[in-house]
Protein backbone atom coordinates (compact mmCIF):
# COMPACT_ATOMS: atom_id res chain seq x y z
CA UNK A 1 0.00 0.00 0.00
CA UNK A 2 2.59 2.68 0.74
CA UNK A 3 4.45 1.53 -2.46
CA UNK A 4 1.09 2.57 -4.57
CA UNK A 5 0.82 5.94 -2.35
CA UNK A 6 4.27 6.44 -2.82
CA UNK A 7 4.04 6.08 -7.29
CA UNK A 8 0.95 8.31 -6.68
CA UNK A 9 2.73 11.05 -4.83
CA UNK A 10 5.91 10.57 -7.64
CA UNK A 11 3.18 10.84 -10.76
CA UNK A 12 1.20 13.79 -9.22
CA UNK A 13 4.76 15.88 -8.85
CA UNK A 14 6.41 15.13 -12.34
CA UNK A 15 2.75 15.66 -13.46
CA UNK A 16 3.26 19.29 -11.93
CA UNK A 17 6.40 19.65 -13.31
CA UNK A 18 5.96 18.86 -16.68
CA UNK A 19 2.98 21.60 -16.46
CA UNK A 20 4.27 24.05 -15.61
CA UNK A 21 2.96 27.82 -16.48
CA UNK A 22 6.26 29.28 -17.54
CA UNK A 23 9.68 28.42 -18.66
CA UNK A 24 12.94 30.02 -18.69
CA UNK A 25 14.54 31.51 -21.49
CA UNK A 26 18.09 33.28 -21.62
CA UNK A 27 19.46 35.48 -24.32
CA UNK A 28 22.82 37.61 -24.85
CA UNK A 29 21.99 41.84 -24.84
CA UNK A 30 24.95 44.11 -24.83
CA UNK A 31 23.90 46.82 -21.75
CA UNK A 32 25.70 50.07 -22.01
CA UNK A 33 27.59 51.33 -19.10
CA UNK A 34 26.52 53.58 -15.89
CA UNK A 35 29.10 56.51 -16.25
CA UNK A 36 29.94 58.33 -19.56
CA UNK A 37 33.77 57.39 -20.61
CA UNK A 38 34.91 58.69 -23.89
CA UNK A 39 36.45 56.63 -25.96
CA UNK A 40 39.64 58.85 -26.70
CA UNK A 41 40.51 57.99 -23.06
CA UNK A 42 41.50 54.48 -23.64
CA UNK A 43 44.59 54.17 -21.73
CA UNK A 44 43.58 52.50 -18.38
CA UNK A 45 45.63 51.50 -16.04
CA UNK A 46 44.29 48.87 -13.12
CA UNK A 47 45.86 48.91 -9.68
CA UNK A 48 44.71 46.81 -6.74
CA UNK A 49 45.51 49.48 -4.22
CA UNK A 50 43.77 47.18 -1.43
CA UNK A 51 46.83 44.93 -1.04
CA UNK A 52 50.33 45.07 -1.42
CA UNK A 53 52.12 41.63 -2.77
CA UNK A 54 52.55 38.80 -0.83
CA UNK A 55 55.98 39.22 0.48
CA UNK A 56 58.02 40.10 3.48
CA UNK A 57 56.17 42.50 6.18
CA UNK A 58 52.84 42.43 4.34
CA UNK A 59 51.69 38.63 4.22
CA UNK A 60 53.15 38.47 8.19
CA UNK A 61 50.56 41.36 9.06
CA UNK A 62 47.88 40.38 6.75
CA UNK A 63 48.24 36.60 8.41
CA UNK A 64 48.49 37.73 11.60
CA UNK A 65 45.37 39.58 11.09
CA UNK A 66 42.97 36.93 9.85
CA UNK A 67 43.85 34.67 12.71
CA UNK A 68 42.77 37.30 15.03
CA UNK A 69 39.67 38.12 13.22
CA UNK A 70 38.68 34.36 13.14
CA UNK A 71 38.46 35.11 9.38
CA UNK A 72 40.43 32.68 6.86
CA UNK A 73 43.86 33.76 6.44
CA UNK A 74 43.89 36.18 2.99
CA UNK A 75 40.58 35.41 1.82
CA UNK A 76 39.67 39.31 1.59
CA UNK A 77 43.02 39.04 -0.63
CA UNK A 78 42.08 36.06 -2.89
CA UNK A 79 38.27 38.37 -3.38
CA UNK A 80 40.52 41.20 -4.08
CA UNK A 81 42.24 39.04 -6.68
CA UNK A 82 39.02 37.68 -8.24
CA UNK A 83 37.73 41.10 -8.61
CA UNK A 84 41.08 42.40 -10.80
CA UNK A 85 40.50 39.33 -12.73
CA UNK A 86 36.72 39.86 -13.45
CA UNK A 87 37.54 43.65 -14.07
CA UNK A 88 39.95 43.16 -16.73
CA UNK A 89 38.29 40.20 -18.48
CA UNK A 90 35.40 42.78 -18.74
CA UNK A 91 38.10 45.65 -20.31
CA UNK A 92 39.35 43.00 -22.58
CA UNK A 93 35.77 42.10 -24.07
CA UNK A 94 34.89 45.60 -24.43
CA UNK A 95 38.10 46.15 -27.12
CA UNK A 96 38.16 49.73 -27.09
CA UNK A 97 40.24 50.59 -24.17
CA UNK A 98 43.69 48.86 -23.57
CA UNK A 99 44.82 48.16 -19.92
CA UNK A 100 48.26 48.04 -17.83
CA UNK A 101 48.10 46.50 -14.58
CA UNK A 102 50.41 48.38 -11.73
CA UNK A 103 52.76 46.81 -9.52
CA UNK A 104 51.03 46.08 -6.78
CA UNK A 105 53.84 46.39 -4.52
CA UNK A 106 52.89 49.87 -3.21
CA UNK A 107 49.78 48.44 -2.04
CA UNK A 108 48.67 49.52 1.80
CA UNK A 109 50.40 47.99 5.03
CA UNK A 110 46.59 49.30 7.31
CA UNK A 111 43.71 46.89 7.79
CA UNK A 112 41.31 47.14 4.78
CA UNK A 113 37.81 47.91 6.39
CA UNK A 114 38.75 52.00 5.82
CA UNK A 115 38.76 53.35 2.26
CA UNK A 116 41.81 55.48 2.10
CA UNK A 117 41.87 59.24 1.06
CA UNK A 118 42.66 59.56 -2.69
CA UNK A 119 45.89 59.57 -4.19
CA UNK A 120 47.20 62.98 -4.12
CA UNK A 121 48.04 64.67 -6.67
CA UNK A 122 51.78 64.24 -7.46
CA UNK A 123 51.44 60.72 -7.62
CA UNK A 124 48.52 60.70 -10.05
CA UNK A 125 50.98 63.40 -12.29
CA UNK A 126 53.53 60.54 -12.49
CA UNK A 127 50.88 57.91 -13.63
CA UNK A 128 49.70 60.01 -16.39
CA UNK A 129 52.94 59.21 -18.13
CA UNK A 130 51.70 55.54 -18.16
CA UNK A 131 48.45 56.07 -19.06
CA UNK A 132 45.11 58.36 -19.06
CA UNK A 133 42.60 56.46 -16.22
CA UNK A 134 43.23 54.77 -13.47
CA UNK A 135 40.64 52.35 -11.96
CA UNK A 136 42.24 51.73 -8.53
CA UNK A 137 40.07 48.49 -5.97
CA UNK A 138 40.74 51.26 -3.06
CA UNK A 139 39.66 48.68 -0.44
CA UNK A 140 37.80 45.03 -0.07
CA UNK A 141 37.22 43.81 2.92
CA UNK A 142 34.92 40.56 4.38
CA UNK A 143 32.78 40.00 7.42
CA UNK A 144 31.94 36.31 8.70
CA UNK A 145 28.63 36.03 10.84
CA UNK A 146 25.57 33.37 11.73
CA UNK A 147 22.73 33.58 9.15
CA UNK A 148 20.48 33.88 12.65
CA UNK A 149 20.89 33.75 15.91
CA UNK A 150 17.87 32.30 18.09
CA UNK A 151 16.93 31.31 21.39
CA UNK A 152 14.37 29.03 22.28
CA UNK A 153 12.44 28.40 25.67
CA UNK A 154 12.98 24.85 26.69
CA UNK A 155 10.28 24.11 29.58
CA UNK A 156 11.75 23.39 32.99
CA UNK A 157 15.04 24.20 31.94
CA UNK A 158 15.43 27.42 30.68
CA UNK A 159 16.28 29.38 27.66
CA UNK A 160 18.74 27.71 25.16
CA UNK A 161 20.63 28.74 22.38
CA UNK A 162 19.79 27.45 18.98
CA UNK A 163 22.85 26.76 16.98
CA UNK A 164 22.85 28.34 13.85
CA UNK A 165 22.59 26.33 10.10
CA UNK A 166 24.76 28.11 8.16
CA UNK A 167 26.66 31.74 7.71
CA UNK A 168 26.99 34.51 6.10
CA UNK A 169 29.81 36.27 4.55
CA UNK A 170 29.02 40.23 3.94
CA UNK A 171 31.88 41.53 1.41
CA UNK A 172 32.54 45.53 1.16
CA UNK A 173 34.34 47.10 -1.24
CA UNK A 174 35.42 50.42 -3.00
CA UNK A 175 36.85 51.59 -6.45
CA UNK A 176 38.21 54.73 -7.51
CA UNK A 177 38.18 56.14 -10.74
CA UNK A 178 40.93 58.93 -11.90
CA UNK A 179 41.19 61.10 -14.67
CA UNK A 180 44.99 61.34 -14.62
CA UNK A 181 45.15 64.35 -16.82
CA UNK A 182 42.83 66.01 -14.73
CA UNK A 183 43.94 64.84 -11.59
CA UNK A 184 41.14 64.40 -10.24
CA UNK A 185 38.90 61.50 -9.01
CA UNK A 186 35.49 60.89 -11.62
CA UNK A 187 33.61 58.24 -10.02
CA UNK A 188 34.17 56.41 -6.63
CA UNK A 189 31.70 53.24 -6.07
CA UNK A 190 31.31 51.15 -3.13
CA UNK A 191 29.76 47.38 -3.62
CA UNK A 192 28.31 45.19 -0.36
CA UNK A 193 26.97 41.76 -1.03
CA UNK A 194 26.04 39.17 1.20
CA UNK A 195 26.31 35.89 0.16
CA UNK A 196 26.15 32.09 2.38
CA UNK A 197 28.55 29.79 2.95
CA UNK A 198 31.79 29.61 5.38
CA UNK A 199 34.93 30.61 3.83
CA UNK A 200 36.71 28.32 6.64
CA UNK A 201 34.79 25.34 5.38
CA UNK A 202 38.19 23.62 3.58
CA UNK A 203 40.80 24.96 5.96
CA UNK A 204 41.35 24.38 9.58
CA UNK A 205 43.97 27.00 11.09
CA UNK A 206 47.28 24.58 10.36
CA UNK A 207 45.76 25.00 6.57
CA UNK A 208 44.85 28.38 6.68
CA UNK A 209 48.62 28.91 7.80
CA UNK A 210 50.03 26.00 5.59
CA UNK A 211 48.19 26.98 2.40
CA UNK A 212 46.65 30.70 2.74
CA UNK A 213 45.26 32.74 -0.40
CA UNK A 214 43.65 29.58 -1.92
CA UNK A 215 39.86 30.34 -1.02
CA UNK A 216 38.10 29.58 -4.25
CA UNK A 217 34.45 30.72 -2.92
CA UNK A 218 36.11 34.33 -2.46
CA UNK A 219 37.49 34.62 -5.59
CA UNK A 220 34.66 33.98 -6.99
CA UNK A 221 32.28 36.28 -5.88
CA UNK A 222 35.38 38.72 -6.19
CA UNK A 223 35.25 38.19 -10.13
CA UNK A 224 31.75 38.91 -10.11
CA UNK A 225 32.60 42.12 -7.94
CA UNK A 226 35.38 43.51 -10.25
CA UNK A 227 32.70 42.96 -13.65
CA UNK A 228 30.37 44.72 -11.74
CA UNK A 229 32.25 47.65 -11.85
CA UNK A 230 33.61 47.07 -15.68
CA UNK A 231 29.55 47.58 -16.25
CA UNK A 232 29.36 50.74 -14.13
CA UNK A 233 32.09 52.37 -16.91
CA UNK A 234 32.35 49.97 -19.95
CA UNK A 235 29.99 48.13 -22.54
CA UNK A 236 29.29 44.89 -21.54
CA UNK A 237 27.62 41.97 -22.98
CA UNK A 238 25.14 40.35 -20.41
CA UNK A 239 23.03 37.35 -20.21
CA UNK A 240 19.12 37.53 -19.65
CA UNK A 241 17.17 35.25 -18.09
CA UNK A 242 13.66 35.76 -18.21
CA UNK A 243 9.75 33.81 -17.76
CA UNK A 244 8.00 32.94 -20.93
CA UNK A 245 4.32 31.61 -20.41
CA UNK A 246 3.66 28.69 -22.24
CA UNK A 247 -0.08 27.44 -20.57
CA UNK A 248 -3.22 28.10 -21.73
CA UNK A 249 -3.39 27.79 -24.76
CA UNK A 250 -1.61 25.12 -27.57
CA UNK A 251 -0.20 28.03 -29.42
CA UNK A 252 1.69 28.96 -26.26
CA UNK A 253 3.87 25.70 -26.26
CA UNK A 254 4.46 26.69 -30.26
CA UNK A 255 5.64 29.76 -29.55
CA UNK A 256 7.99 29.15 -26.85
CA UNK A 257 9.59 26.41 -29.13
CA UNK A 258 10.43 29.20 -31.80
CA UNK A 259 12.06 31.31 -29.15
CA UNK A 260 14.24 28.02 -27.96
CA UNK A 261 15.01 28.09 -31.95
CA UNK A 262 15.57 31.97 -31.90
CA UNK A 263 12.49 32.70 -33.73
CA UNK A 264 11.29 35.69 -31.63
CA UNK A 265 9.65 37.27 -34.66
CA UNK A 266 7.37 33.87 -35.26
CA UNK A 267 6.49 33.56 -31.22
CA UNK A 268 5.07 37.29 -31.15
CA UNK A 269 2.98 37.05 -34.14
CA UNK A 270 1.57 33.99 -32.18
CA UNK A 271 0.99 35.62 -29.23
CA UNK A 272 0.00 38.91 -30.72
CA UNK A 273 -2.33 36.52 -32.58
CA UNK A 274 -3.83 35.20 -29.50
CA UNK A 275 -4.20 38.71 -28.07
CA UNK A 276 -6.79 39.71 -30.83
CA UNK A 277 -9.35 36.70 -29.71
CA UNK A 278 -9.67 38.92 -26.24
CA UNK A 279 -9.29 35.57 -24.24
CA UNK A 280 -9.31 37.33 -20.64
CA UNK A 281 -7.60 34.45 -19.35
CA UNK A 282 -4.57 34.39 -21.40
CA UNK A 283 -4.27 38.36 -21.54
CA UNK A 284 -1.70 39.02 -18.60
CA UNK A 285 0.32 36.35 -19.80
CA UNK A 286 0.13 37.46 -23.40
CA UNK A 287 1.15 40.86 -23.32
CA UNK A 288 3.96 39.65 -20.34
CA UNK A 289 5.65 37.64 -23.09
CA UNK A 290 5.20 40.36 -25.47
CA UNK A 291 7.34 42.66 -23.39
CA UNK A 292 10.33 40.28 -22.87
CA UNK A 293 9.88 40.50 -26.85
CA UNK A 294 10.12 43.73 -27.16
CA UNK A 295 12.79 44.33 -24.30
CA UNK A 296 14.86 41.49 -26.41
CA UNK A 297 14.51 43.92 -29.27
CA UNK A 298 15.75 46.91 -27.07
CA UNK A 299 12.83 48.74 -27.70
CA UNK A 300 11.95 49.27 -23.78
CA UNK A 301 9.53 51.98 -23.88
CA UNK A 302 6.76 49.50 -25.56
CA UNK A 303 8.27 47.00 -23.61
CA UNK A 304 7.40 48.66 -19.98
CA UNK A 305 4.13 49.78 -21.88
CA UNK A 306 3.25 46.15 -22.85
CA UNK A 307 3.94 45.33 -18.88
CA UNK A 308 1.84 47.99 -17.45
CA UNK A 309 -0.82 46.38 -19.64
CA UNK A 310 -0.20 43.46 -17.93
CA UNK A 311 -0.33 44.49 -14.96
CA UNK A 312 -2.70 47.32 -14.54
CA UNK A 313 -5.48 46.83 -17.07
CA UNK A 314 -5.57 42.68 -16.02
CA UNK A 315 -4.18 42.16 -13.04
CA UNK A 316 -1.48 40.21 -14.11
CA UNK A 317 0.79 40.25 -10.73
CA UNK A 318 4.07 38.92 -12.42
CA UNK A 319 4.39 41.99 -14.56
CA UNK A 320 4.36 44.37 -11.14
CA UNK A 321 8.00 44.20 -10.79
CA UNK A 322 8.77 43.96 -14.44
CA UNK A 323 7.18 47.13 -15.21
CA UNK A 324 8.82 48.91 -12.90
CA UNK A 325 12.63 47.49 -13.53
CA UNK A 326 11.82 48.61 -17.39
CA UNK A 327 10.92 52.02 -16.03
CA UNK A 328 14.27 52.69 -14.45
CA UNK A 329 16.18 51.20 -16.90
CA UNK A 330 15.27 53.30 -19.47
CA UNK A 331 16.17 55.91 -16.78
CA UNK A 332 19.35 54.77 -16.49
CA UNK A 333 20.15 54.60 -20.13
CA UNK A 334 18.82 58.40 -20.68
CA UNK A 335 21.40 59.76 -17.77
CA UNK A 336 23.90 57.83 -19.79
CA UNK A 337 22.52 59.41 -23.23
CA UNK A 338 22.62 62.95 -21.05
CA UNK A 339 26.59 62.78 -20.10
CA UNK A 340 27.51 62.46 -23.74
CA UNK A 341 26.29 66.07 -23.92
CA UNK A 342 28.03 67.37 -20.96
CA UNK A 343 31.85 68.12 -20.79
CA UNK A 344 34.53 65.23 -19.45
CA UNK A 345 34.40 65.10 -16.48
CA UNK A 346 31.08 65.89 -15.66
Amino acid sequence: MKKIVFLLLSLSLFSLGSCSTKKKISYYQMRCPDLYVPDSLNQLLVWNRAFANNSGKQLIINSLEGLASGETVGQDRQAAKGAMQGFEEAIIEERKRNYQRLDTSYGRLYLSEDVPPPLPDTFLKALAKKGQLLASLEMLDSEEYDSYSESSWNSGVGQTSRSSTGRKIQLVACWRLYDLRAKEVVDIWRFDQNFSGDSNADYGVLGQIVTPFKNKKMKAQGYRLGRSYAMRICSTMVQKRRQIYVKGHKDMKAAYKLVKLGDWEGAAAIWQKNLETNDAKLRGPLLFNLAVYEEQKGHLANAETRAREAYFLNAFKPANEYYKWLAEEQKRIKNYERQKDLPWPN
